[in-house]
């Protein structure tokens, strides 16, 4: 009996507007097909961190400016005069973002750079023009901007006009800051973040005295004004104000679609010329810096100090008037809402954000005895360790209560769920700080293994509270880079990319590998087939997708604009070319990753699929053929295309230029028909064809009521079979006879 063989072709993603459920699991049995469709997956950094530039193009004079700079309050001395130098290399970091394949970069807004003096001084356009930039380039690589308006750094003129968070004034500050960022980038943002964690600004900066502006008092430390008792009640009092009045702020005048724009004060955009339509529909929300807690002994007093200890952390942030476990203890010390601020604050959230790290244990401080800082009101009468009898709870990091212990991640969303009735929520903040050793060399810390295995399993631990129900929808890792980590200065790493503290160049770490092979599964499928796979095709007529999907409406997701429909959202003149450009450079990434690690042992050739129409007579050219194949073969989009929508069109970086050209082995052709083609820019055309993005050409089946062919079961599609012949030359004459497939033909 003969026997015959079956070639096998296989295209990676037929049509990559959809989600795409992964076959393959990531070692250990996660991958990212077990999380919910639209999943959010993303990497996080702050102004203050890696910026540097203090006091380029107008920026101002901020608290973390003034308390870096004072001896003995950072590690080494350092400061984030330079940091990562992203003002001067966010493009370079947006592209390494890009590479990952993520699709969401949460990062934040530097108040000085906004508003240098806060209130009293105007808006540095020189700021808007910053952010604008990170945000536009990140959406031109598809992915979402998720912003934080305020990450621990503040203007120093508000500490000294009356003293910062203390002080109930700066309610009204914040607001305006809040403002000003919502009108500027609001038609693009769609998820913000008011405040990082307000618990831990109220326990490290006016509790222990350890962050900016350094208040403390004994037994929590020795600083030179503060109260230890009092302040950290204070200023989370102002924080949640400030939070619930920018919400309120925002939902009255940006959030809900169709609503005109009046300044809230009088203030910014109630002016004639400034008002604009509101339809900006994002979602806001607040981060909670959250530690998950077990009992330390198997006793009834150490399980309620749990409790308390959750609530005295997270719940202090989240809870719309205070946890009943802090009002049982702290009573009349706690500051007191107004009627009106409690609706105010009250149901002020459209998600929690979680920045979660690691698990402690907890002993009850009434019935036993504890540590002076433990056995306070403030505290809560709980002392937390990362010890029991000696033993760690998990391995230990970096930082000295960061234990990895991943049931935590399970357990916190749990908690989360259950006390705020399963609100949606995102992981803002997951990260690894590798363990400080005085020996450590530069290729120790590239190798991280360890922060592989760290994210595998919180990652796990995730799904697991997922498939429970949990509402999460996303995972963001901190950090993008090893940045200044505060008051630990440069040594404590959690970045995903190395950064050289000399050259300031960027390094990628094994877990950049991980993560990306994580995030984009290409690896998964060509180590689980490519043994047996010699064709691959990466992507299905990335023309017709952006066709149908993002100009007609006619594909999910279904956006369009008029002339070319009428869909929810969208816009036919811009998407497509974004498309196209985010789907051809994943095409190129991935045709690299497959060169470099596959092709040269399993001996296969790897190609893209383009939809070819042949057009007769006036143009016997393709223009959507060659805004998909010309790319790759010569690195540029076509001349064509280029003369007639100039600086519309994407621009890809020399980096890209170079993975981009030359990036096929092959060229698939999916071939039906033939149409007519007419000039529209010296004729009468239908409104749709009289536009740049269909490089005006109308394109017809007949010609004076005469069909070009016979007709099929597709209005467009005609029965010429020279057309065949025409394409194939063509494309043998344009792409020096490149070895082709003809992928598609039926009728």
């Amino acid at each position: 009996m003969r026997q015959r063989r079956l070639t096998v072709v296989i295209t990676l993603l037929c049509c990559v507007q959809f989600h795409v459920r992964f076959c393959h699991e990531v070692e250990d049995g996660i991958s990212r097909s077990h999380f919910p469709e639209g999943f959010l997956f993303g990497t996080s950094t702050s102004s203050y961190q890696i910026e540097g530039a203090p006091f380029e193009d107008g920026r101002g004079l901020s608290n973390w400016d003034v308390f870096s700079h004072t001896p003995g309050k950072i590690k080494n001395d350092e400061n984030g005069d330079i940091a990562d130098d992203h003002y001067h290399r966010y493009l370079e970091d947006i592209e390494l973002i890009s590479s990952l394949g993520v699709n969401v970069y949460r990062f934040s807004i530097s108040w000085t750079r906004i508003l240098p003096r806060g209130i009293y001084g105007d808006i540095n356009p020189s700021g808007i023009m910053f952010y604008n930039k990170i945000i536009d380039n990140l959406l031109l690589r598809g992915i979402e901007p998720f912003v934080t308006i305020h990450h621990y750094d503040l203007p120093q003129e508000l500490e000294e006009r009356y003293g910062g968070w203390i002080s109930p004034l700066i309610q009204k500050d914040f607001v305006r800051f809040a403002e000003i960022c919502f009108k500027s980038f609001g038609d693009r943002v769609k998820y913000w973040i008011t405040m990082n964690e307000p618990n831990l600004v109220g326990e490290l900066a006016y509790k222990l005295g350890i962050y900016s502006p350094g208040h403390c008092s004994p037994p929590f430390g020795n600083c030179y004004n503060g109260n230890s008792d009092v302040e950290p009640l204070i200023v989370i009092h102002n924080m949640l104000l400030s939070h619930a009045k920018a919400v309120e702020l925002y939902r009255k005048y940006f959030q809900v679609r169709g609503k005109r724009i009046k300044g809230h004060d009088g203030s910014l955009i109630s002016k004639p010329h400034m008002l604009t339509q509101a339809k900006q529909g994002g979602t806001i929300g607040i981060v909670a810096f959250t530690f998950m807690y077990e009992a330390l002994r198997d006793e009834e007093c150490d399980k309620q100090a749990v409790n308390r200890a959750l609530a005295f952390a997270t719940a202090w942030v989240l809870d719309p008037l205070y946890p009943a476990e802090m009002r049982s203890i702290l009573g009349s010390q706690l500051p007191v809402f107004t009627p009106k601020e409690k609706s105010l604050i009250k149901g002020s959230l459209d998600f929690i954000g979680i920045n979660h790290y690691g698990t402690l244990y907890a002993k009850d401080c009434s019935l036993s005895a504890c540590s002076p800082e433990a056995d306070h009101p403030i505290s809560g009468f709980v002392e937390t360790s990362g010890t029991r009898d000696g033993i760690p709870i998990g391995d230990q990091t970096g930082m000295e209560k960061f234990f990895v212990v991943p049931r935590g991640m399970e357990k916190i969303v749990d908690y989360m769920k259950i006390r705020y009735h399963n609100m949606p929520m995102y992981i803002t903040e997951n990260g690894y700080s590798s363990l400080l050793k005085p020996d450590v060399t530069k290729h120790d810390l590239l190798q991280d293994l360890e922060r592989i295995e760290f994210h595998k399993a919180y990652l796990s631990a995730l799904i697991r509270a997922i498939r429970k129900g949990a509402d999460v929808r996303g995972y963001i890792i901190w950090s993008l880079l090893d940045n200044f980590e505060w008051t630990s200065g440069y040594d404590t790493r959690f970045g995903l990319y190395y950064v050289d503290r000399h050259t300031l160049e960027r390094i990628p770490k094994l877990s950049v590998q991980w993560f990306s092979s994580f995030l984009n599964n290409t690896i998964s499928f060509m180590e689980s087939f490519g043994d047996r796979v010699k064709y691959w095709t990466t992507i299905n007529e990335p023309s017709l997708i952006v066709d149908f999907a993002y100009m007609r409406g006619s594909y999910p997701p279904g956006h369009c604009s008029p002339p070319f429909g009428n869909c929810y959202t969208g816009n036919s003149d811009v998407e497509p070319l974004i498309a196209m450009h985010n789907m051809l450079l994943s095409h190129a990434k991935a045709v690299e990753l497959y060169r470099k690690h596959f092709q040269a042992k399993q001996g296969g050739t790897i190609g893209i699929v383009a939809y070819t129409i042949m057009y007769e007579p006036l143009r016997d050219e393709n223009v959507i053929d060659k805004l998909v194949l010309d790319p790759l073969v010569f690195g540029e989009y076509p001349a064509e295309m280029r003369s007639i929508l100039g600086n519309q069109l994407p621009v890809f970086s020399p980096k890209e230029k170079s993975l981009i050209k030359g990036s096929l082995d092959f060229i698939g052709i999916n071939h039906y028909g033939i149409l007519y083609a007419k000039d529209c820019s010296l004729s009468a055309c239908s409104p749709e064809a009289n536009h740049p993005i269909s490089g005006f050409v109308e394109t017809s089946g007949t010609r004076d009521g005469i069909a070009i062919g016979d007709q099929t079961g597709m209005t467009t599609l005609f029965v010429v079979p020279r057309g065949m012949e025409k394409i194939v030359d063509y494309i043998k004459i344009r792409y020096h006879n490149m070895p082709m497939y003809i992928t598609e033909n039926g009728a």
